[in-house]
């Protein structure tokens, strides 16, 4: 009797473990690489796996605003060995661990987050308006509508640092990139559709005859250089060369060497080919002689010597006998420990293709049937790459998704405020506090006398120093942005509230209050010398000056104007379609202009007279308050979202041109023209403030 308990009860193990092997294999079966819901609609993924290793500023890297915020948001809970996909243009992020996802890991990563986090089923939750969902080791977090499958897994380097991935040609590009402490190395892989699989160790091959005299080095196996040339193939060195070419630059001058085939001597196959007498020589000159379009051919002499098993041509004399001269005496770069290191000591071996040059380190390889290529960029090229770009750049993130920001003049001072209804505050780049409030500001306003940001609410505007201390809390209609200025020497704050318009001092005390009939915004500028009040209202304004502190003087119009450009400089301007009227306050006068697509964006100040900033289709520009045309301009990007003026402090004006598109500003100068090294990465929207001597 107990032999046959014990007999059932194994049998009924071995049946659990059947049932339980079986379901395992069935789960895994079912269960989708979530990886496949990217697609080309994403762009560029950008997958992060060791997130202390990468440099976003340093590497440029971009991705959609809100996904880089929810990163860095979870960042410090996300563990070792783990992989982040984050789309460029989708709300689609994937974290990918080694080991599955447990209920309790989830929670403990999205709680901190800076939207609210709910688990709503088994394998699902949601992060504010994000929907996730759990697979295994995966979870997938997106806003979508709908999901639709690639059909194609990824599977990027998750030894390196970060990699890159996207769709090109309807394949797929991996750029797997390890960040190194003094350069950055690339391996960038894709498919093989050519079927070259010629790969030549060129150091074994060419180091004990190169001279060192060049800045520029490529070398190409003829398998490569036949794929990248067409015009190679009609030329007599196609069918004597064996292995391939390198080509050397010195400025401006070039020049081939290459391996021939056994008895395949070049001399004298030129000579056969041109029926030119043979005389055993090592050295001859051919007139009308195409090598490739890669050299400058045209109308020039052919120098070409042979040496055992190498050749070499080139069309400038004096470089030819140099390098002649080098080989003869055996100066090589085999004895050159630097120039060999640069050429070879971080690429592959055997390559199809090596260029090396001052800037850049490349090869190219086929293994298979993926094409390889290696990107070394040293770290001190980065940094002066960025440099010419983006100087005293900062990245100011608190970790919440960022509504609006205001800025002081100087680097790095800015309030920002969030969606989770907290200002930050910044000093030289660096938070310096933090305040909760209980609504989300309407704007923030830097002040007439540039000294104090004003952070609109709908019932009152607050004064910050930029120490983060509030000045003044200055009571307001909703809607309505009080003005701050300095008026002979003490700072005065112009507000309307209730019924009421009300100049206040600093301290909170009152100046002088009228009651009027209601406006709608408050418009400040400096006409002849003098400050005054621009109140305005339906169909009407009131001038207030500030000197003479009597009761606002009402002014009736054929429209209602809205104040643009900086206070202190507002023009007042209403825009209807295609057609933008404005106002001159100094006579009553009023132009209007009529443009395609018209857009009005800012004011320009200039010593000989401010001018509107427009944009027509693809042109922007100026016009004085006359209505004469200042200068025009036109702009090749994708899209005039926003322009935006401001002046350095040499009193000169820059204007910043942001393409919503292709997420990037553009600068200019007073006359129109575009400025040096004038793109700088931007998103949503951008200010400019004054730094040193150039703003």
């Amino acid at each position: 009797m107990k032999s046959r308990l014990f007999l059932f009860t194994i049998i009924l193990l071995c049946l659990s473990w059947i049932a339980f092997v079986s379901y395992d294999i069935v789960t895994k079966q079912n269960e989708v690489n979530l990886t496949q819901y990217f697609s080309p609609a994403d762009g560029k993924i950008l997958v992060i796996h060791h997130a202390d290793e990468v440099n976003w500023q340093e590497n440029n890297l971009q991705v959609l605003t809100e996904n880089k915020q929810i990163l860095e948001s979870i960042q410090s809970k996300i563990s070792n060995n783990t992989s982040v996909f984050i789309s460029e243009k989708r709300s689609v992020l994937i974290i990918e661990k080694l080991e599955k996802w447990r209920k309790e890991e989830i929670s403990d990563l999205f709680s901190s987050g800076i939207f609210p986090f709910e688990m709503v089923g088994l394998n699902e939750f949601t992060f504010g308006k994000y929907k996730g969902v759990v697979s295994s080791n995966q979870l997938l977090l997106h806003k979508l509508d709908e999901l639709a499958l690639s059909g194609q897994v990824l599977t990027p380097d998750k030894k390196s640092s970060f990699s890159l991935i996207y769709w090109q040609d309807e394949g797929l590009i991996y750029e797997d990139v390890y960040c190194r402490k003094d350069k950055n190395i690339t391996y960038k892989r894709y498919s093989n559709k050519n079927a070259l699989n010629q790969t030549v160790d060129d150091k074994i091959r060419f180091s004990e005859i190169i001279p060192s005299n060049f800045d520029h080095y490529a070398f190409y196996s003829l398998e490569q250089f036949e794929q990248i040339d067409s015009s190679f193939y009609k030329t007599v060195f196609h069918t004597i060369i064996d292995n391939g070419i390198v080509l050397l630059k010195k400025e401006d001058k070039q020049a081939v060497l290459f391996d021939f085939k056994e008895n395949q001597f070049p001399i004298q196959s030129l000579n056969e080919h041109f029926s030119k007498e043979e005389k055993n020589e090592d050295f001859a000159q051919f007139d009308s002689l195409s090598f490739s379009s890669f050299l400058d051919t045209s109308g020039r002499i052919a120098y070409v010597a042979q040496f055992e098993e190498f050749g070499i041509i080139s069309y400038d004399k004096s470089y030819f006998d140099a390098l002649v001269t080098d080989i003869n005496l055996g100066n090589s770069i085999s004895t050159d420990a630097n120039k060999m290191d640069q050429l070879f000591g971080d690429l592959p071996m055997k390559v199809s293709m090596r260029v090396v040059d001052s800037t850049s380190c490349f090869s190219k390889s086929y293994i298979g049937d993926q094409t390889i290529e290696t990107i070394i960029k040293r770290k001190s090229l980065l940094s002066k790459e960025l440099s010419k770009d983006i100087k005293d750049y900062f990245s100011m993130n608190p970790g919440e998704r960022i509504l609006g920001f205001g800025s002081f003049d100087e680097r790095g001072n800015t309030i920002v405020y969030t969606d989770n209804k907290r200002l930050h505050g910044y000093i030289n780049g660096l938070k310096k506090w933090s305040q909760d409030i209980s609504e989300v500001p309407i704007g923030i306003d830097l002040s007439v006398n540039r000294k104090y940001l004003l952070v609109h609410f709908r019932s009152e505007t607050w004064v910050f120093q930029k120490n983060g201390t509030v000045a003044l809390r200055i009571p307001k209609n909703p809607e309505i942005k009080p003005v701050i200025a300095n008026v002979n020497g003490t700072e005065l704050a112009y507000t309307f509230n209730g019924q009421s318009f009300i100049e206040y001092q600093l301290n909170g005390a009152k100046n002088k209050q009228f009651n009027i009939e209601p406006i709608r915004e408050i418009g400040f500028i400096q006409e002849n010398g003098h400050d005054k009040v621009v109140l305005l209202g339906e169909n009407c304004y009131f001038l207030y000056d500030v000197r003479l502190k009597k009761a606002p003087k009402k002014m009736t119009t054929s429209h209602s104007f809205n104040a643009i450009g900086t206070h202190g400089n507002n023009w007042f301007v209403n825009q209807s379609g295609n057609t933008v009227t404005w106002l001159n306050t100094a006579n009553g006068q009023i132009k209007s202009i009529s443009l395609p697509n018209l857009k009005v964006h800012d004011i320009m100040v200039n010593p000989s007279g401010n001018a509107l900033i427009i944009s027509s289709n693809n042109s922007i520009q100026t016009i004085l308050i006359n209505g004469q045309l200042r200068w025009k301009q036109d702009y090749e990007g994708n899209d005039i979202s926003k322009i935006v003026s401001s002046q350095n402090t040499k009193g000169k004006s820059i204007i910043s041109v942001f393409d919503g598109i292709q997420n990037q500003c553009h600068l200019m100068d007073q006359t129109g023209k575009w400025m040096a090294h004038n793109t700088i990465h931007s998103e949503k929207d951008l200010k400019i403030n004054t730094f040193g001597t150039d703003g």
